[in-house]
């Protein structure tokens, strides 16, 4: 494994031409100029275009959630504010939920059900009156008279009736369990006509009248029976009558009256579903409201979409250039005032590399939308000292704030942030010689981010808690951004043929081979 990583490393510096840096000759061609350019012209453009910041075609100046607007954001026309997909299907899922079950109540069903209770007991009256309870000729006459009536009657049900049974109170007990617990909301045939949605309630219509019912009120038949018995029970405790009688009698005659309505409840549901606007919120003219930028924002790159790509392309255009004055100006610098590094197209792309390493850890972070202060910024810094010198690093620092705050819609406390930290970063790591020095790095960090945020923090008024919080992320942050550039800066030394201090360190032991 470890010769394969030697020869692909070996293979990338053939491809960049990269020799130890004792052999390095600073070539002074046409060619090696038009690569400086290309490098400058391509790091622009993929750090304009692929760094997105917040947004890559929102207005730079445009506050951020939460921010105080330094001044009023007025609608300069109506303003329409549409829903996103997502909220779209969110309000959908919610009418589905929300949209009671419809179920058709039967009355004619729950009437038949108390006539022929009634019926019964006036039988069983008028054949006890007639025979008397002695008569057991008589009995059997009758068991087989109300059995041909009432089929479903069980036999023992009809015995016990000319025993010694109130058969006024028994009625009046059935009759009130009834009307109170069993058809109050109704019985149903079985459930396999509703979703098993839980929390869902059920519309029960009665003709023109509609109720709602939480769903656990709906009973179906063997729930309805085991509901008669339990009520049954109770009223015993009130009223003389006897419970297994009552029960055998009073199931007979319990019958499904509710029935699940789909079309009807399909065409409700499709009907509301249907009156979901897909606007958010109107802002009329004149309107003073946050969400104006970014409904605007939106406008504005629909209308330049439709008046041609080039118009559609302005903003990242101008964010471009802007990438490219900051980079022009390290340029600059090392023409004039680090000529042999500038001279380097391996040391020049070891930079950018440099800068494109920190930008991706920087957006890493910013996707976890937590805080800012977790940004390490102090990377770049570091590296960039150990591996040429201080005074290239905090110029490198100085580019860095201001692509980072550009990008962030020119926030000043991030590219505050970055300088100040990128300084102390430089100032600091000048003079490694091993690496236990990046253990004082460290410490310089961590007390700087705990003054810089303490200080700035206080400024804006932030309470106590967070003012810790936020001061917590900075020194783990100081404490990673150091670990992160202790496990990095190796493979640039190696890769690119840079000697540093820590390196000509390494070569001093006997026992390096």
């Amino acid at each position: 494994m470890f010769s394969i990583i030697l020869k692909i490393k070996r293979r990338i510096k053939k491809i960049l031409k990269v020799k130890s840096e004792s052999r390095q000759q600073p070539p002074s061609s046409v060619h090696s100029r038009t690569r400086k350019v290309v490098l400058l012209f391509l790091a622009s453009l993929l750090v304009g275009v692929l760094y997105p910041g917040e947004n890559l075609y929102d207005p730079l100046d445009m506050p951020r959630r939460g921010e105080i607007s330094l001044e009023d954001v007025i609608a300069p026309f109506q303003i329409i504010i549409y829903k996103s997909d997502r909220e779209l299907s969110e309000e959908m899922e919610v009418i589905r939920l929300s949209m009671p079950y419809l179920l058709d109540y039967d009355t004619s069903v729950v009437r038949s059900a108390n006539d022929r209770l009634d019926e019964l007991f006036d039988l069983i009256d008028s054949l006890r009156t007639r025979g008397g309870s002695s008569a057991e000729l008589e009995k059997e006459r009758f068991v087989t008279l109300i059995s041909g009536r009432f089929p479903l009657l069980s036999r023992d049900a009809i015995l016990r009736s000319f025993g010694d049974i109130d058969l006024v109170a028994s009625r009046a007990a059935l009759k009130r369990v009834y009307a109170e617990e069993i058809f109050k909301v109704g019985v149903l045939l079985d459930m396999t006509g509703l979703d098993n949605a839980p929390g869902k309630n059920i519309l029960v219509r009665r003709g023109d009248r509609e109720s709602i019912h939480p769903r656990e009120q709906l009973l179906t038949a063997p729930q309805a029976n085991v509901r008669l018995l339990g009520a049954l029970n109770r009223a015993a405790a009130r009223d003389t009558i006897d419970v297994e009688y009552c029960y055998l009698i009073g199931r007979t005659f319990i019958t499904p009256n509710l029935t699940v309505n789909r079309t009807e409840y399909q065409r409700r549901l499709d009907a509301d579903l249907a009156s979901v606007s897909n606007v958010k919120e109107t802002v009329e003219q004149g309107d003073k409201q946050q969400r104006i930028l970014e409904e605007l924002s939106r406008i504005k790159r629909a209308e330049a979409a439709e008046k041609g790509l080039f118009t559609a392309f302005i903003p990242v255009l101008a964010r471009i250039l802007l990438v490219l004055a900051a980079f022009s100006t390290l340029y600059v610098f090392l023409y004039y005032f680090r000529r042999e590094i500038f001279n380097s197209n391996p040391k020049l792309l070891t930079m950018f590399l440099v800068f494109a390493l920190q930008l991706f850890m920087v957006q890493l972070v910013d996707r976890w939308d937590v805080s800012f202060y977790l940004y390490p910024v102090a990377v770049l810094p570091i590296m960039i000292t150990i591996l040429f010198d201080a005074e290239v690093g905090i110029l490198s620092t100085i580019v860095l704030a201001l692509l980072l705050g550009m990008m962030h819609r020119f926030n000043f406390t991030v590219g505050l942030l970055t300088m100040v930290v990128g300084t102390v970063a430089c100032l600091t790591s000048r003079r490694v010689r091993r690496r236990s020095d990046f253990f004082k790095i460290m410490l310089a960090l961590s007390a700087t981010y705990a003054v810089f945020i303490f200080l700035v923090e206080n400024l804006k008024f932030t309470s106590n808690p967070d003012v810790l919080t936020e001061v917590g992320y900075g020194l783990v942050n100081a404490t990673v951004a150091v670990l992160l550039t202790i496990g990095i800066l190796p493979i640039f030394e190696s890769l690119f043929g840079i000697t540093t201090n820590i390196t000509l360190l390494e070569l001093s032991d006997m026992n390096h081979p």
